[in-house]
């Protein structure tokens, strides 16, 4: 399938909000957590893309970081090789079809790579050469190749794939500063295992590739528009749309507490294949306790990847800033801590357009959106010393 839980339509409601606290460009997409082969490490790599600016390739322009704390401190570009590997990169290009509409081209140490390019990065001596053709026909462009020599990109493998704390990736790609991290215990542990953002904070999916080879660009079968919660008074409704399906079986709806592992509450039929907007919810009581929903989305074939994981807390536990309803057509309440000093709403639109810029100071305030035209927008409370954004759907 195409693209699953991949970035679109501006970028998901609670898929990993865009920081509007920070400059933002570039992006890293997904990482091959789990390499195939026995030099794993020599098989890891990272997709990422470069913004709206060109790049010329070096160490000062490619910063990755990994680490076990936040932000990650271990350098994994410090050095990239002079003449890149052109033997790997030939390989790759053998196993596209000669119809493929991009190829694989290497990078070597101060090569340019063009504004909006999708690039990988990966250990200089790598021993298997992954078949990409599944990302044929999906106007990537040419992709780009970088080799690493540095030291700490070891050939035993170098990035966690089982344990429950979290794990840490830093991007400073042309001085733009951007966080990620994932769950290894998300993964399945097998070669294959991968994770994937659509934006900075936690993966947003992680799944497998079946045998080991990248089904397309984020891993993802079927792109996902926005995966949300919305209480009632005597129920919790999940809601998710997609504008692209491609041999969707369907989704199985799974939720953990926090003394219980992953169960699965149902199952939804997916649309088989489509490229239209289609859109999904699902009822159940409102949970008296802490709990965690996910999608495991499975195609046909057998394949399957989990969403990112949305958390449900009673109303005495709401979340220090809260939006709701979300999506809607009219009106958003606004709740947060009430705090010591004035506090702004500022309000984006998906292309990063100020549109409101609001200041209030009790507790709870009522955002006007009934003219606004239908979009994701990014809602951003800040006051002197904190700030906290959520994606807003108005329909």
């Amino acid at each position: 399938m195409k693209k699953l839980f991949q970035q679109s339509f501006a970028l998901l409601p609670f898929l990993l909000l865009m920081n509007y606290c920070s400059t933002q460009a570039q992006s890293l997409k997904s990482v091959m957590i789990n390499a195939c082969g026995s030099s794993e490490g020599d098989n890891e790599y990272l997709i990422l893309q470069n913004g709206g600016s060109s790049l010329t390739v070096s160490p000062s322009t490619i910063d990755i970081r990994y680490g076990t704390t936040s932000p990650a401190s271990t350098t994994y570009t410090d050095a990239i090789a002079a003449s890149g590997n052109s033997g790997f990169v030939s390989g790759l290009n053998t196993k596209l079809s000669g119809s493929c509409d991009f190829a694989f081209v290497n990078a070597s140490n101060g090569s340019s790579i063009p504004a909006n390019s999708y690039f990988i990065v990966m250990n200089d001596a790598p021993l298997d050469t992954p078949n990409f053709s599944a990302w044929c026909g999906n106007s990537v462009g040419n992709v780009y190749v970088v080799f690493s020599t540095d030291a700490s990109f070891t050939s035993s493998g170098n990035f966690a794939n089982a344990g429950a704390t979290a794990r840490y990736f830093r991007t400073i790609i042309n001085g733009v500063d951007k966080n990620y991290n994932y769950i290894p215990n998300n993964l399945s542990n097998t070669d294959g295992s991968f994770a994937a953002w659509s934006d900075t904070g936690v993966a947003s999916t992680s799944g497998n590739y079946s045998s080991c080879q990248p089904t397309n660009l984020a891993s993802l079968p079927v792109e996902l528009i926005y995966f949300n919660l919305a209480e009632g008074i005597n129920e919790l409704k999940l809601m998710w749309a997609t504008a692209m399906e491609n041999q969707n079986l369907g989704f199985e709806i799974q939720r953990k507490t926090e003394a219980n592992d992953w169960e699965r509450l149902d199952f939804v039929v997916g649309n088989g294949s489509s490229n239209r907007t289609i859109s999904y919810e699902y009822k159940t009581l409102v949970p008296t306790e802490t709990t965690y929903f996910r999608l495991k989305q499975m195609d046909f074939n057998g394949q399957y990847v989990y969403s990112a994981i949305l958390k449900f807390e009673p109303k005495m536990k709401k979340p220090f800033f809260d939006i709701s309803p979300n999506p809607t057509s009219e009106s958003v309440q606004i709740n947060f801590a009430i705090s010591d000093e004035e506090s702004t709403i500022i309000l984006y639109n998906s292309v990063g357009q100020q549109i409101k810029n609001e200041r209030i100071t009790a507790g709870q305030s009522t955002l006007g959106i009934s003219n606004l035209p239908g979009d994701i927008y990014t809602v951003v409370w800040q006051n002197g010393k904190e700030c906290h954004t959520k994606r807003l759907i108005v329909l």
